[in-house]
């Protein structure tokens, strides 16, 4: 996973029996949210200070449209709703420079490695090894939808064994609507087949609109 974390002190003291109250709210990937909630828990309840940190799983471009504070009106403009975000969509050099433009310093952190995987509903399949097998250019044409049953040629000869409720059982395709660090992932060339998916896609597209279904 290619990890952002941009990390910007806007902290909120607030005085609680004494002590200023250290706040620190995230947004982004719903990916780690469990680790984050988790460490923010741990960190609460043994420091010393008061603390307050929150994370809400929105999605890696909510997060960073949160960061970038862009759409904020005067004089608020490019001043973030949250503290840091989190995502694998890494911040444009447009989105970077307009922000150094006005004075908003950031950096990005690698925190966390996951997996992003293809899910699939094929009836009497095994897990592992055994189960189904796909190659990045399969993948590829079934997106594309040139290839659209399950039985078809290309995919038996990588499933010899599979078996099948009844002829040409249809692939039916599913993505997410919004904009997502997954999409970005399964988009970048290391990834997918280059000739076939990029023929009209630029590598780290959040969405993606000609999918068919």
């Amino acid at each position: 996973m290619k990890g952002f974390f941009g990390l910007l002190l806007l902290f909120s003291p607030t005085k609680v029996i004494g002590h200023d109250l250290i706040s620190l709210h995230g947004s982004g990937t719903t990916n780690p949210s469990k680790c984050y909630w988790r460490i923010m828990t741990q960190m609460m309840q043994r420091s010393k200070l008061p603390l307050h940190m929150t994370y809400r799983a929105v999605g890696s471009s909510t997060g960073q449209f949160e960061f970038i504070g862009q759409n904020n009106t005067t004089p608020l403009s490019y001043t973030a709703w949250n503290d840091f975000g989190s995502g694998d969509i890494p911040i444009s050099t447009e989105n970077y420079e307009a922000l150094k433009a006005n004075n908003v310093e950031i950096a990005h952190f690698p925190f966390v490695l996951g997996a992003i995987s293809f899910f699939h509903s094929v009836p009497g399949t095994d897990n592992g090894s055994n189960g189904l097998n796909l190659t990045s250019c399969q993948l590829a044409k079934i997106f594309k939808r040139e290839i659209i049953y399950w039985d078809d040629d290309e995919l038996k000869t990588d499933n010899p064994n599979l078996e099948l409720p009844f002829p040409n059982y249809p692939i039916k395709v599913a993505r997410r609507v919004k904009g997502s660090s997954s999409t970005a992932s399964i988009t970048d060339v290391s990834i997918l087949c280059t000739l076939i998916f990029f023929s009209s896609l630029n590598t780290f597209s959040h969405s993606i609109s000609y999918f068919f279904f």
